[in-house]
């Protein structure tokens, strides 16, 4: 078996590769690929730069928050909801509306990253 361990490992390209019957020890979140007979699973911290999809992540919540407050300006504006046409009116709603859901995810998925990070 060690033959065969190290000859994956240089095929994977992977510095380690444990061979087991069953998932004891491997991590929820780990993404998982089934092939013929056998099930691989990578470390979630494998695939993911932690920093860099923090970064990105925060960057996104930041733009989300301008443009929650770009919409919120318009909708609160009277001027805009009395003169634009009902169809633009509610166009902003709806874009408010998504602006909210999308932040609520990337801020949910903020908080996963960095509880991860700092275990």
């Amino acid at each position: 078996m060690p033959d065969r361990t190290n000859s994956a490992k240089q095929m994977a390209s992977v510095l380690d590769l444990v061979i087991q019957k069953d998932k004891a020890g491997i991590a929820d979140d780990a993404v998982s690929v089934v092939v013929p007979d056998a099930t691989v699973y990578v470390p979630l911290e494998e695939l993911i730069d932690f920093d860099q999809e923090i970064e990105r992540l925060t960057k996104e919540e930041t733009r989300l928050n301008k443009e929650i407050a770009r919409a919120q300006g318009m909708l609160n504006n009277e001027k805009f909801v009395s003169k634009a046409p009902e169809a633009k009116v509610q166009e902003e709603r709806e874009k408010l509306e998504t602006y909210k859901q999308m932040k609520a995810q990337v801020s949910e998925r903020l908080e996963g990253l960095k509880a991860k990070q700092s275990k």
